[in-house]
């Protein structure tokens, strides 16, 4: 799971919010799971490609934190306050970041364990490989009731009737 710190020089709520994503993280137990990147924003090209409402901004595997993110429609070299308890502070709600990490963890749940039944069926569906020597056959149930044997009479299955 990629949890992206963004940030422009000199910001001061980048290492709160980068301590924020890793408490969390391993609040959550999956702190050995997430791949944490800090990515230093400098020019206002870079701002724009990147969508970059402000300093700092985490994304966990490229989504914003911020649940009302596409309010924003400019980006550049700024830094970025949130709204938290009533007051404004330079680094998003705590809760924002939980929940989201809880649903990048629930995806990346839901992927493997699609991954797990592609495999399973596959190994399902795959085809015996024949033995060097032939192979064994069997029998269906029916065939030991009455079956015939070569030339087209009864087998004697040993039964009185």
């Amino acid at each position: 799971m990629k949890v992206e710190v963004l940030f422009i020089e000199g910001c001061s709520g980048k290492d709160n919010a980068e301590d924020m994503a890793k408490c969390l993280a391993a609040e959550l137990g999956i702190l050995d799971s997430i791949q944490l990147v800090l990515t230093k924003v400098t020019t206002y090209a870079q701002a724009e490609a990147l969508k970059f409402p402000g300093s700092p901004t985490i994304r966990i595997n490229d989504i914003d934190v911020e649940p009302d993110f596409e309010r924003y429609t400019e980006f550049g070299l700024n830094p970025r306050t949130y709204k938290f308890q009533g007051k404004e502070v330079d680094y998003p709600d705590p809760k924002w970041v939980k929940d989201s990490l809880r649903r990048a963890k629930k995806d990346e749940d839901e992927k493997a364990l699609l991954e797990r039944e592609k495999i399973e069926v596959a190994s399902f569906d795959a085809k015996p490989i024949p033995r060097k020597h032939g192979m064994s056959t069997f029998k269906s149930s029916k065939e030991k009731k009455g079956a015939k044997g070569k030339g087209g009479k009864k087998k004697d299955t040993g039964e009185k009737k």
